[in-house]
């Protein structure tokens, strides 16, 4: 990437993991935007669109779950780069995530260190 600040979408109905990817991404320099639900992510991506890099959502959310999120994401934008995190999915559910275009699949819990190696590694996509 350039000397531009990547911007990243959370989206998690946990408060505790929301805030310690925001807190996790900020100390790795990112800019970080939080959602606690699906259709606030939606309405946050529709009016930034421009200038969210990525989008990192969990499967399980209220009003519009992880997997219908990624759907709308890349209805209005077929270049979003998305990562959805899971402590559910089996790999036929991964394959249908992927298929919808999340670049990465992470299993809940995840590993600190991998989790920004997997943002890096999307944003370079």
């Amino acid at each position: 990437m350039n000397d531009k600040v990547a911007h990243v979408l959370v989206v998690d109905d946990e408060n505790t993991i929301r805030d310690l990817l925001k807190q996790l991404l900020e100390l790795n320099n990112y800019r970080v935007t939080t959602a606690s639900n699906g259709q606030e992510a939606l309405e946050i991506y529709k009016t930034n669109r421009d200038n969210i890099d990525l989008v990192i959502t969990d499967l399980g959310l209220p009003q519009l779950n992880g997997k219908k999120l990624g759907e709308k994401i890349k209805a209005l934008n077929p270049d979003a780069k998305m990562i959805i995190a899971t402590g559910f999915a089996d790999q036929n559910d991964h394959s249908a995530l992927m298929d919808i275009g999340f670049l990465y699949v992470v299993s809940k819990p995840f590993d600190i260190r991998e989790m920004i190696n997997t943002v890096e590694r999307a944003l370079e996509k």
